[in-house]
């Protein structure tokens, strides 16, 4: 039986394995899940306010319809979760270091977040949008930005030529971050 529209608050779930019978249309806040083991479970519009997922383990976790609000997902690896029906959003969560590489996130926003050094490596983010984001050192290479919206992100830098760019949106400032591959300068 799936746990439905429960309120989560002030848990610590710490190094715990979560019910494997999966949430709908619940909401967790300020919830401690760092080192929790997330495997095999799936959400479904679901909320996750003021949590942290530091190095959770998310294998075949199934994140569908749900929303994240300032939340810590330092270090986790998204790759590893279900790409079945995966639909989520990311607002002002700290997001340094995860690992979303082959990832499908068609349409997925990321609004405010810092998404330092994380790796997007063969990613799908068609349609995807980082508005507002601190992209500084993350990674796109043969990663599908079709329609991408990177238009009020700041400091991502990546080869134009290794990625799928087709009606990817930048702002006239942002566009030197796709020149800085090539080593040249640009005088104003």
């Amino acid at each position: 039986m799936r746990i439905q529209d429960q309120s989560f608050k002030n848990i610590n779930f710490e190094g715990q394995m979560l019910s494997r019978n999966g949430y709908d249309n619940c909401e967790f806040i300020n919830c401690q899940f760092s080192n929790a083991d997330f495997a095999d479970v799936s959400f479904m519009e679901c909320t996750f306010k003021i949590c942290d997922f530091s190095m959770g383990k998310m294998d075949n976790a199934g994140i569908k319809d749900v929303s994240f609000e300032e939340c810590n997902f330092l270090g986790v690896d998204l790759s590893v979760c279900s790409s079945f029906l995966w639909k989520a959003s990311f607002d002002d969560c700290q997001m340094d270091l995860i690992i979303a590489s082959g990832m499908k996130l068609k349409g997925t926003i990321f609004s405010n977040c810092s998404l330092k050094e994380a790796d997007f490596t063969e990613a799908d983010l068609t349609s995807a949008s980082f508005d507002g984001c601190n992209l500084e050192r993350a990674i796109f290479q043969q990663t599908n930005l079709e329609k991408t919206d990177f238009r009020n992100a700041v400091n991502y830098t990546f080869e134009p030529g290794a990625n799928i760019l087709k009606k990817t949106q930048f702002s006239s400032s942002g566009v030197m971050g796709l020149l800085a591959a090539y080593d040249i300068v640009v005088s104003p």
